[in-house]
């Protein structure tokens, strides 16, 4: 028997580059503010304000680890956070993001992390959650979500 592992993704817009500036933590949501994210058609790129709601969270298995040093290779010190104690730690933090993963549950962005301006450091930040994931912008044609 063969059985074909599928990497389609319905999820037309890419998030590299895209900055989360803002993290709204709630009961069994997680709401994502994002200065914007890229369609790309052909030769074209475009792209819009978006909002990334994560629903049916488990904040337990939600992390973030915030390295002392940018991506690259070597030695590196970091600190694990827990979802809500990031963003007590960085209210005002912004996360540039490099790669996303989306695996069964779990998202998964690798990126930068901004503090007052400046490169902070580099992170992974983990969420999991068994509900919906709704990428919702303002896109003309892309009704945005109530949920939002």
């Amino acid at each position: 028997m063969n059985i074909k592992k599928r990497v389609d993704n319905n999820i037309p817009f890419s998030l590299h580059d895209s900055r989360i500036i803002k993290i709204s933590v709630e009961a069994e949501r997680l709401t994502l503010t994002l200065d914007k994210v890229y369609e790309y058609n052909g030769d074209s790129e475009k792209s819009y304000p978006a909002t990334m709601l994560f629903e049916g969270i488990d904040y337990e298995e939600c992390d973030v680890i915030v390295f002392d040093s940018e991506l690259g290779y070597g030695l590196f010190t970091g600190t694990r956070y827990r979802m809500r104690e990031f963003v007590d730690k960085f209210p005002n933090g912004i996360f540039e993001i490099i790669t996303e993963t989306y695996s069964g549950y779990d998202t998964v962005f690798r990126g930068y992390i901004y503090k007052n301006g400046c490169v902070y450091g580099s992170g992974i930040i983990s969420i999991w959650t068994m509900g919906d994931v709704i990428l919702s912008t303002n896109y003309a044609s892309n009704k945005k979500d109530d949920r939002i």
